[in-house]
């Protein structure tokens, strides 16, 4: 989030040190959040330092203060630099506001193969439940990758004949309600070997093992109200679709949204 023409402002040498820290190291990322927060006090209509200590908050787990400030930068999010911008965007995802992500997507961005954005608008759509943004965002990520666009086709015909897409929308409905405000990282990831293919889902928060299997519990319990509702058995999904509650100091890897 620096320019290449003038000398990195104090708060861009944090951030840029912060991306590159491991979730584990929550000790030193506790030491940046501190040091952008001075930097806030000294100019508390810096938008883009805003987005520095969002990414802290955000690797700190800390989704309360997450989602107030992603909310405080919305209204200036016009105003910010270009890198900033797809970081914010990226970091909306992380705290859930999965609507706002598809509604600001530029699209010809996407296109042109951002992997922070790529990322983003994807599993917002999946978040979503939408075939039509899986669909239409696999195309624009994978435009020259006719494998990439395979793969997405052939995870919406694993929903199909799994008998869950005609009611994701809802499904991935019922998820958020669950996880809204409790999470700051989120991804889903495909496993498939020759005799099978899981979606897992990840939300990373901030808690003990016992107040995670409860998040993951009320998520099943949220699921099958849902489908006994229907009419349907209550967790026919589970051999290939499953939600996991992590640890955010768990993260495998320094933040992909740099």
């Amino acid at each position: 989030m620096s320019s290449n023409h003038q000398p990195a402002p104090k708060s861009v040498q944090i951030y840029n040190k912060l991306i590159e820290t491991p979730y584990d190291d929550q000790e030193n990322i506790a030491r940046f959040e501190w040091q952008l927060l001075l930097e806030n006090r000294k100019n508390p209509l810096d938008m883009e330092l805003s987005v520095a200590l969002l990414q802290a908050y955000a690797m700190q787990g800390k989704a309360e203060d997450a989602n107030v400030l992603a909310k405080t930068i919305w209204p200036h999010r016009m105003n910010l630099g270009v890198d900033a911008y797809q970081t914010y965007l990226a970091l909306l995802t992380c705290t859930g506001f999965f609507e706002r992500v598809v509604e600001e997507c530029p699209r010809e961005t996407v296109k042109a193969g951002h992997p922070l954005l790529r990322g983003a608008f994807l599993e917002s759509a999946f978040a979503l439940g939408s075939v039509e943004l899986i669909s239409e965002f696999a195309d624009l990520c994978y435009a020259d990758d006719a494998q990439g666009r395979k793969e997405f086709r052939e995870l919406i015909k694993l929903l199909a004949e799994n008998g869950l897409l005609e009611n994701f929308v809802g499904h991935q409905k019922v998820v958020a309600d669950v996880m809204a405000g409790k999470f700051t990282e989120y991804h889903f990831a495909v496993q498939d070997s020759d005799d099978d293919f899981e979606l897992i889902v990840n939300y990373f928060v901030r808690g003990d093992r016992k107040e995670r299997r409860l998040l993951e519990n009320a998520i099943d319990d949220a699921l099958s109200e849902f489908y006994l509702g229907l009419g349907r058995e209550p967790f026919f999904y589970e051999h290939f679709l499953n939600y996991l509650v992590l640890d955010i100091s768990s993260h495998w890897q320094p933040s992909l949204y740099k």
